[in-house]
């Protein structure tokens, strides 16, 4: 057993970026690119952490 605490949302974002997502592109200052955690990759992440917690 292990303790993980799912309610600090700033933590999940590590297994975003370690998946490879990003947030404004990868250096995280195009706008223009927006959020790509809403694809495949992205759903694979959060069905993993769905099935973590």
């Amino acid at each position: 057993n292990f303790y993980f605490e799912s309610a600090g949302g700033w933590k999940l974002g590590c297994y975003y970026y370690g998946a490879g997502c990003s947030i404004f592109g990868p250096e995280g200052s195009d706008l223009s690119a927006g959020v790509d955690w809403n694809n495949a990759t992205g759903l694979a992440v959060t069905n993993y952490l769905i099935d973590l917690i």
